[in-house]
């Protein structure tokens, strides 16, 4: 009976989504890196089109109520890699102008020991609107290692935003 009622709660949440925004983003995690540090990623000017997607969907600005993380992964795009020598990481939109404006949107806070060349990450419950409503949005990654990273490991990040 529980379970009947949380599909139902989500597949009513579901319906109020307007319009999905996809990304996929790619970069390069370096070899070598400690287990001391924080590890940040930063990639700039990635276009939200958000103009062409409102017009699409004949959606008036004012009529969003926020958007919010959907679903993301990263994956390694070189046969043979992995990422069990992450122990957990983060990813964030933030404002070039001012970094320290910033929000948290996927996470994983343990990452498994036998992770493999895919990574779920877990979304997190914020709104992202205000950065999604400007022509690019900057994506920051950061990793906390539990090895030294092995070698470089390609690595690409896709990732849902709902509009809601």
């Amino acid at each position: 009976m529980l379970t009947a009622v949380l599909i139902a709660g989500c597949t009513k949440r579901d319906e109020n989504i307007l319009f999905n925004i996809p990304y996929q983003v790619e970069f390069e995690i370096p070899a070598g890196l400690n287990t001391l540090e924080t590890h940040v990623f930063e990639i700039f000017n990635i276009p939200t089109r958000i103009d062409t997607l409102l017009a699409n969907f004949n959606i008036d600005p004012n009529d969003l109520q926020s958007i919010n993380p959907k679903e993301s992964q990263m994956e390694v795009t070189l046969n043979g890699l992995d990422y069990s020598f992450i122990r957990e990481m983060s990813v964030q939109l933030f404002d070039k102008d001012d970094p320290d404006v910033d929000v948290e949107i996927f996470f994983h806070p343990q990452v498994p020991f036998n992770t493999g060349s895919r990574l779920p990450l877990i979304p997190s419950l914020s709104n992202a609107q205000d950065f999604l409503l400007k022509e690019s949005i900057n994506l920051r990654v950061e990793f906390q290692l539990r090895e030294f990273s092995p070698q470089f490991i390609p690595t690409r990040l896709n990732f849902v935003l709902k509009a809601l």
